[in-house]
């Protein structure tokens, strides 16, 4: 597809939306606003790529806050991800949703309170520290078998 067909394609899809919109749930009678919708510099071969479309008042100022919230929603930045999890997600979602599935069922309390309860006190220690090393220094009581 060339660049020229992607921006034709492009104009029709919008148009086509944006008439779909003009007409759903109308609450004036008539449309009060006029928009042209064309591919800069249209040919003669290209005319039926030129749309008018006409929106209400109330559209239009649904369409202009929903254009409002892509550009805020655009501008907050995206945590990175390193693991590219989203790509792998779209390229094996059975597999993303089984790892998730095996994920979402650990619950680190309660293997926390199963490693202390242990009465060796040396798992004690290891999950005390990695506690601190997850949470900063966590305050202990001396422990008297150590």
């Amino acid at each position: 597809m060339t660049d020229r067909d992607r921006i034709l394609k492009a104009v029709d899809r919008l148009a086509d939306a944006l008439a779909e919109l003009a007409y759903t749930d109308r609450i004036s009678s008539r449309p009060d606003i006029r928009m042209l919708l064309t591919p800069d510099e249209p040919t003669s071969t290209e005319v039926r790529h030129m749309h008018a479309v006409g929106l209400t008042p109330e559209m239009a100022e649904l369409l202009a806050e929903a254009a409002e919230r892509l550009i805020a929603s655009r501008s907050v930045p995206q945590p990175p991800d390193p693991f590219n999890a989203q790509v792998f997600a779209l390229a094996k979602p059975e597999l993303a949703a089984e790892i998730n599935n095996a994920f979402a069922g650990i619950d680190l309390t309660e293997i926390t309170r199963a490693v202390l309860a242990d009465p060796d006190p040396h798992n004690r220690m290891t999950v005390t520290r990695a506690l601190d090393d997850m949470f900063g220094d966590i305050p202990q009581e001396a422990e008297d078998d150590e």
